[in-house]
């Protein structure tokens, strides 16, 4: 009786370890598969790393050629934002739309010239 329980009790260590060996063999395959998919993102990683210096250094080398091009630019640009915005307010750039048959003048009419009479919509008006 003492026989046959420990094989039983061997049948169970033995199937217990069975399992242990496959779990252990999934693992192992997992762990590879894992390895091979962090070497792939190591790859990728070393390489963007490394078009981001090379770009790091050509933006250096522009600023050490051309250290105050970019502050230029800047301006100018500002400047420009700038005229756009006091002529639109003073209406040099009139955007708004003029009624059919009748043309707006940017420039202020001078003494002595002659209106031309317009009629639009029933309405005159002297232009």
């Amino acid at each position: 009786k003492s026989f046959n329980d420990q094989d039983e009790k061997f049948d169970l260590l033995l199937d217990g370890v069975s399992r242990l060996k496959h779990i252990s063999y999934d693992m192992h395959s997992e762990l590879e598969q894992q390895t091979r998919l962090l070497e792939d993102i190591d790859e990728v990683t070393e390489n963007t790393d490394r078009k981001f210096q090379a770009n790091t250094r050509r933006v250096d080398g522009i600023e050490e050629r051309e250290p105050g091009w970019c502050g230029v630019c800047t301006i100018f640009i500002l400047l420009l934002l700038i005229i756009a915005v006091t002529s639109s307010n003073i209406g040099l750039l009139d955007t708004s739309p003029s009624p059919r048959g009748v043309q707006k003048s940017r420039m202020p009419c001078s003494a002595g010239k002659k209106k031309k009479r317009v009629t639009y919509n029933k309405e005159t008006q002297y232009v």
